[in-house]
């Protein structure tokens, strides 16, 4: 089962200010992080970061469930898994992938999909 929008949208609103941190946990490069923060409203670079970090899974490294929550871990942001990640019985696995944001979220100013970071 796809994670959804708002679970996505809570994740980022909590991250906020350690999004760089985040950006770099999940495997994005420093031209990235520089790519949304130089073009990014403030208020939605968390949102852009795993956006993109969606949108840039691959076979290899598909973005999921643990991913994430690794990644929240290396950062020390236990806090926002206890409050955000959704309970076993709404994922298929933990290891169930997830879907980035659509180009329409309403909670973001995103013009379209930030695949292209």
């Amino acid at each position: 089962m796809p994670v959804s929008e708002s679970w996505l949208t809570d994740v980022a609103e909590r991250v906020d200010e350690d999004w760089p941190r985040l950006a770099t946990a999940l495997g994005l490069t420093e031209a990235d992080v520089a790519h949304i923060s130089g073009t990014i409203d403030t208020g939605t670079q968390a949102h852009a970061t795993i956006n993109s970090w969606l949108c840039s899974g691959s076979d290899d490294r598909p973005a999921t469930h643990d991913e994430l929550q690794r990644a929240l871990r290396l950062i020390g942001r236990e806090d926002i898994i206890a409050q955000c990640m959704p309970p076993p019985s709404a994922a298929v696995t933990d290891n169930a992938p997830v879907r980035p944001f659509p180009s329409t979220t309403s909670r973001t100013s995103f013009d379209s999909c930030m695949c292209h970071v």
